[in-house]
């Protein structure tokens, strides 16, 4: 519920959004009813927070990448844009604007560079 103030949204308007009627959403929000892993998924998704959030498994909204995430994403390739559109950026929970990402990407970059260069 908490989350969903924040954004100023009804329980109408997210459960048109995730396609569900409003008392089934309303029902896990009070506790009276338990969404499965993919609709807990989908609300994450909405709600732009980790599936642990919700849960109250951790007091961080979104989810940190751990290093073997970060090197399959490593291994893809990507260019600055994809990495832009596909993830979100923020610290103390506000979004990084983009000249803010690309300085960070490309300040990652370097120290991956410097400590390759390091082992070598």
């Amino acid at each position: 519920m908490e989350l969903r103030k924040e954004r100023r949204l009804t329980q109408q308007e997210i459960s048109k959004s995730l396609k569900m009627a409003r008392t089934t959403y309303s029902g896990y929000e009070n506790g009276s009813r338990e969404p499965d892993n993919e609709t807990l998924n989908k609300i994450a998704d909405f709600l732009e927070v980790s599936v642990d959030y919700l849960l109250g498994r951790t007091e961080q909204r979104k989810q940190v990448l751990s290093e073997p995430s970060r090197a399959l994403i490593d291994s893809l390739n990507l260019t600055d844009e994809e990495i832009m559109k596909n993830i979100r950026f923020e610290v103390d929970g506000i979004e990084l604007e983009e000249d803010d990402v690309k300085r960070f990407i490309g300040l990652v970059r370097l120290e991956r560079s410097m400590r390759k260069k390091q082992s070598e």
